[in-house]
Parts: C-alpha cells; structure tokens; sequence
C-alpha cells in the first residue's frame, strides 16, 4: 500500500489527484438472479440520478476523444487498459494507491482529507462486483469516478478492452474535473448549512439578552453564549468605566474557564496599552493570537504569564474583541482562550468565520450593557 494511506491526510499535497486501484478477489460473488421481461403495467424502475449522471458524463467523454489505432498499438493483447491507465496517470503526476484487497478500503478510515482528494477508484481482477463492496467504497470515495474492466452497472464506466492512450487522457482529465466539481458542491453545501447554524445562534442570543433582567445574569449569559459559539475553554470579559478625574479605568468584570478551577475577584486595572485587554480597549483593534507566549517582538502589550503560572494553565491562542455599542464607542472587551476543535490535544488558533460571528455577539452584547 502507498505510504500516503499510512501516514493520513497531511502526506498528500492540497490540490493532489490521487487514482485508487482496489484488487478485487477472483472468486466471483453470487450472481443476481436473472429478471423476468418486463410487462404492461409495470412501473418504471427509478435509476440513482448521481450514478446514472456520472456514467453518461464519463462515455460521452471518452467518446469523444479520439481513438488510436489497434493495429499500431494493440493494448488487449501486450497490456491490460487497466495497467496502461494507471502508467499514465503516474506520468501525469497522479498519486497512486494499490489497495491489494477489498478490506483495504478501511485502511482509509482516518485519512478524510486524502479520500477526499480521490478522483479515480480502478477495479481489477474480478470478474464480478460486490453490490457491498461498491456502497464501502463509494462511501468511503463520494467523489470519485469508478472504472472496471468488466460490464457492470455497479460502475460508472466500463473500460474498453483496446482503449487508446488519448482515450484514457481524456478519462483521467474527465476524472479530475468531476471530482473538483464534486468537492466545490459539497463545500457549497457545508456553507450554507454552517451560515443557517450561525444565524440561529445569533437568534437565540439575542433572545437571551433581551430576556435578562439583572446586570450579573446578563453579563454571565453574554460570556458563556459567546464561549459555546467559540468552543474554547476560557473566556473573560472586561468593562471601561470613569474613574476618578477624567481617566477611564478598565475592569476585569467576569472570568470563565472550563479546564481549571479558578477562583475569580472583580479588579480594577488602569487603562494602558501595556496588556492585551487595556490595548484592545484603547484603540478598539481586535486581537487573533495564535500563541499568546509569542508575541510580535514591535508589539506594545504584552501577556502577563502570572496566571498560568500560579495556577498550571497554558495559554496559547487567544480572540480579544472590542465591545462597541450603536454610537460604535468601546465599552468593554470580550477575551476567549484556548479554541478546541475535533480530538486535537492542542488548542487551535480562532479562525475568520468565528470571529465574524462573535464581533456580531460583541456588537449586541455593549448595546444589551449599556441598556442596562
């Protein structure tokens, strides 16, 4: 098996093409039992529209491209097409995988990235197809295009025993371009479903903010509505009030963290762009900290590490927010900590999309504030 299917989906390149070619076992599985014709009054027998669609795109574009003649260049008799096919794509650039067994498929299980770069599954050597095997594959490769040597519907297309070198081109190229098209639907149709998902929570915050009475209910439902969205660990929330004089002080008001228990005590700080929180404050510039131990060396603020230290924590990415209310003034500040996403051991860093929505929690956030 290639080394790509071992070691999971970061070995192959972002935009790789990769041919699967999958041994089937000689040993032919049980034929379907043959069907009576057809007669009046039957009902028409529905055929899959994804499959159906796929096998006529792919004969209509290995009919047209042209065909070599037999004679100069008789690949049934010197080669299997199947081999050929897998030379070329090799010449092209492709990425093969030799699955020498239909179990093969599982060593896939882990490696989502790279069964999605899949563009091609090739089956050999059977001389019949497993009705379950194909659904295993299929879904384990939804956006490839399946080729086997023998007739079969279970396939998308049947190779021609003497298919000429231009014909498998025009296949390969076929191949690729379904499966970008196939992955840009599916990326389409992810997005919608994820905006749908962010309108909802956006919906019901709102709900919960015009809903809370008291101050402290409030804020403690504006801090932890905002951590679920961006599914992180901690979270902090900090106010700008007047002090004494004309200078504004900011005030660690709230603080929230799921992986440690923390004991928490309502403190004044002075407004400087010395920490993190006070330079978001000052010049209402949001933050995105990959690592919050390795700043910019030209940046004016700095994390003070007192915090984990006392307490075992390790801070590493971190989102700050300005809280802007209708007259788009800074009224506070909302910090999150530690994004966590899937099994990683390690927080990741908040990406755009979550930011975008939590600005949105911000924005609703100082007016509900300033309201109250």
């Amino acid at each position: 098996m290639s080394a790509i299917l071992q070691t999971g989906a970061a070995a192959a390149p972002a935009r790789q093409r990769i041919l699967v070619r999958v041994a089937l076992a000689e040993t032919p599985v049980t034929p379907r039992p043959p069907q009576r014709a057809p007669r009046r009054g039957d009902a028409a027998r529905p055929v899959p529209l994804g499959g159906a669609l796929r096998a006529r795109q792919a004969e209509q574009a290995l009919r047209k491209a042209p065909q070599l003649d037999p004679a100069a260049q008789p690949l049934g008799c010197t080669a299997a097409v199947a081999d050929v096919l897998v030379d070329h794509a090799r010449s092209q650039r492709w990425q093969i995988c030799e699955l020498p067994s239909p179990s093969g498929a599982m060593y896939l299980a882990n490696a989502e990235e790279v069964a999605d770069q899949v563009a091609l599954v090739l089956l050999t050597g059977g001389a019949c197809l497993d009705v379950a095997l194909i659904s295993q594959l299929r879904e384990r490769f939804h956006h490839a295009l399946f080729v086997t040597e023998h007739d079969s519907r279970e396939a998308d297309l049947v190779l021609p025993e003497r298919a000429g070198t231009a014909a498998l081109a025009r296949l390969l190229q076929h191949a690729g371009a379904h499966q970008r098209r196939s992955t840009r639907i599916v990326g389409l149709i992810r997005d919608v479903g994820e905006t749908r998902r962010r309108m909802h929570q956006l919906t019901d915050i709102g709900n919960l903010l015009t809903s809370s009475a008291e101050l402290d209910e409030l804020l403690d439902t504006i801090l932890s509505e905002a951590r679920r969205i961006a599914n992180c660990e901690g979270a902090s929330m900090y106010l700008l009030e007047d002090g004494e004089g004309s200078e504004r002080e900011l005030i660690f008001k709230l603080a929230q963290n799921d992986a440690i228990e923390m004991p928490f005590v309502e403190t004044r700080l002075p407004l400087t762009a010395a920490s993190i929180a006070g330079y978001v404050a000052l010049y209402g510039r949001e933050l995105n900290l990959e690592d919050a131990y390795q700043l910019p060396e030209a940046a004016p603020y700095s994390f003070n590490r007192s915090f984990d230290e006392r307490m075992g924590y390790r801070t590493r990415s971190m989102l700050v927010l300005p809280m802007r209310d209708h007259r788009d003034r800074v009224v506070g500040v909302l910090q999150f900590i530690n994004r966590r996403e899937g099994a990683s051991e390690q927080p990741v860093p908040f990406g755009d999309d979550t930011a975008e929505v939590l600005r949105a929690v911000a924005s609703q956030a100082a007016v509900s504030i300033q309201k109250n």
